[in-house]
């Protein structure tokens, strides 16, 4: 193809390797018939070519991943994204709309599609607007409705398993915008009544991809900080956190059971590991007295019995220290291993407890 006069071809780039001279890119081109003749003519060392980025595949491959899982999904929930059946709208009361407006700050259009979210029973509601019509301030908007109205249908203090799993996922196509989402959601959302709260908020996906500014909701972050609250004054409020993430990481820690495990594996992997330390250093030293007793022996007078009996004796009462020296430190090693598994399974517990209780993924 030519473009401005110029020889042009798509390509894909399949892998990138950054350096201090520069950048290597692999970039994987098809070409067939005469093309193929014609470029490869042109595509040889040092020849310079301008590239112009036009996409990512980054959300195609996930498209096609979400369309592979759906044999794995319900079939009840295949069923209405292969065979859609538009559902019938009622009419939305004019007071519902303007209580809306009122409790989540939004124009009319936005409560509208707010309202018509929360009246849907089943399927899907799909809110289309260009940019800066306030899609993501609706959003915002039906996430306070809906965790009002989870509020309103479970009581606080006979809170059912079941119920504390019900929880907001909210996705979106890049990271930025996963990442802006979150930062409002920090800022404090309106529920139903109009009073600004802010809800739990686990930020899930890899921890380089995420803004510093949203980095205290990561799962990594909490599950960390929990970890290391175990063993310390863990009750103390850090003020570098939301409220919200702060009453969280609180809950998690007030678990008792875990609480004294963590802190226990804790210690018991300090104490190991200096244990160690100490251990290593005895050993050096034996190591050092046996090599000492060796050069002796070698250079003793074979005719001075008593000498070389004395420097036998002690060569074996330092190589029986050794073997005494190298079992502790398999012992020590040993508890090192028992604190480190233990001090995982708390780990995958505390992640599990965040994530169940948290608001919104």
């Amino acid at each position: 193809a030519r473009f401005g006069g110029q020889n042009t071809f798509l390509g894909m780039v399949k892998k990138r390797q950054f350096g201090r001279a520069g950048a290597q890119v692999v970039i994987c081109v098809y070409f067939e018939g005469q093309r193929l003749a014609t470029y490869l003519n042109k595509l040889v060392l040092n020849s310079t070519w301008e590239y112009f980025n036009l996409f990512g595949l980054t959300p195609i491959h996930r498209e096609y991943a979400a369309l592979q899982s759906m044999p794995y999904l319900s079939e009840s929930l295949v069923q209405e994204i292969l065979h859609p059946r538009p559902a019938l709208s009622r009419a939305l009361r004019s007071t519902e709309v303007r209580e809306c407006m009122q409790a989540h700050s939004l124009n009319q259009p936005q409560a509208e599609s707010v309202v018509a979210a929360m009246n849907r029973e089943h399927g899907f509601t799909l809110i289309q607007g260009p940019p800066g019509t306030g899609k993501t301030k609706t959003i915002l908007g039906l996430a306070g409705a809906l965790l009002s109205a989870s509020k309103r249908s479970e009581p606080s203090s006979k809170r059912t398993a079941e119920q504390a799993n019900n929880k907001l996922l909210i996705c979106a196509p890049s990271n930025a915008a996963v990442d802006e989402i979150v930062k409002r959601l920090k800022s404090g959302i309106r529920n139903s009544s109009g009073r600004t709260f802010f809800p739990r908020v686990v930020r899930v996906g890899q921890p380089d991809n995420v803004s510093s500014t949203v980095r205290d909701t990561t799962l990594e972050f909490l599950t960390q900080k929990a970890m290391d609250a175990y063993g310390s004054n863990g009750t103390q409020r850090d003020p570098k956190i939301s409220t919200a993430q702060s009453e969280l990481l609180l809950d998690i820690v007030a678990q008792t059971h875990a609480a004294g495990k963590a802190a226990g594996a804790k210690d018991t992997q300090r104490s190991a590991h200096e244990q160690q330390r100490a251990l290593r250093r005895q050993l050096d030293e034996a190591n050092a007295e046996i090599r000492e007793l060796d050069n002796q022996m070698q250079t003793v007078d074979p005719s001075n019995t008593a000498a070389l009996s004395e420097l036998r004796d002690n060569f074996r009462k330092v190589k029986g220290k050794k073997r005494s020296i190298c079992q502790q430190l398999d012992q020590q090693r040993e508890r090192a291993r028992d604190a480190s598994k233990t001090m995982d399974e708390t780990r995958h517990a505390v992640r599990m407890q965040i994530l169940q209780r948290t608001d919104i993924l």
